[in-house]
């Protein structure tokens, strides 16, 4: 049976009013319908919706947990996988040609928009030059749902190497909490003693919980408490 009619409507239609008043399994229909050209994806788009609870939750599972499912083969498993990428690249382009980091509010929004996807904790640093403006958003590393060991020689070779004239370090939480914890204070501390010595400057730590909220060490004056944590 030709579903192409089928999908071309589902196609024009958000197309002419948005995605915001479609259910999510036709959304997911839609998306299906690329990697999947030939098949009627509205089944698949339905049993994935059902198995997985949103689309969210769809786009958030594992690539090798997407290929157990019936009807997903790799191709299919890759372009799921590519949506949140692609949308993130697309929030942080959009903002970083046009503001210079120089509050903790929007240094604050990029990195919610940075870890909209992250399922396990990571840190980055955000490179800046003397006005404050980007030149470079470099991941350091990636650990496991609780923690992440950070590597101070990696965090000070990735500033050096873009010419960094002052750094703002990022990392996310996999729970609700923000407030950060007592090794959150000691590396953002030795973070700090690092960018000194090599006369990089320091200007803030934003932590990012799983709903996207997130803190400033700079706005909630935790900087002066990791200073006193230094030897």
């Amino acid at each position: 049976m030709d579903h192409s009619g089928h999908k071309q409507r589902l196609r024009d239609k958000m197309i002419k009013g948005g995605l915001e008043n479609s259910p999510p399994h036709e959304v997911l229909e839609v998306m299906l319908s690329f990697p999947i050209v030939r098949k009627n994806t509205n089944p698949l788009a339905h049993q994935l919706i059902q198995k997985y609870g949103s689309l969210s939750a769809v786009l958030d599972a594992d690539y090798e947990e997407l290929l157990t499912n019936d009807g997903v083969g790799e191709k299919t498993a890759f372009f799921l996988k590519s949506i949140p990428a692609l949308c993130r690249y697309y929030m942080l382009d959009k903002q970083s040609d046009k503001e210079a980091f120089d509050n903790s509010d929007i240094a604050g929004e990029y990195a919610a928009k940075l870890f909209v996807d992250k399922t396990k904790e990571c840190v980055y640093i955000l490179c800046l030059d003397v006005g404050k403006r980007l030149i470079n958003t470099v991941f350091i590393k990636e650990g496991g749902l609780a923690s992440v060991e950070l590597c101070m020689r990696d965090i000070a070779a990735a500033a050096l190497s873009n010419n960094a004239n002052s750094i703002i370090l990022l990392h996310n939480h996999t729970t609700s909490m923000l407030q950060p914890s007592h090794s959150d204070l000691t590396a953002t501390s030795k973070v700090i003693d690092a960018m000194d010595h090599i006369g990089i400057g320091f200007d803030d730590h934003i932590i990012v919980n799983k709903e996207g909220n997130y803190l400033s060490f700079e706005k909630s004056k935790l900087i002066s408490v990791t200073k006193n944590l230094r030897p």
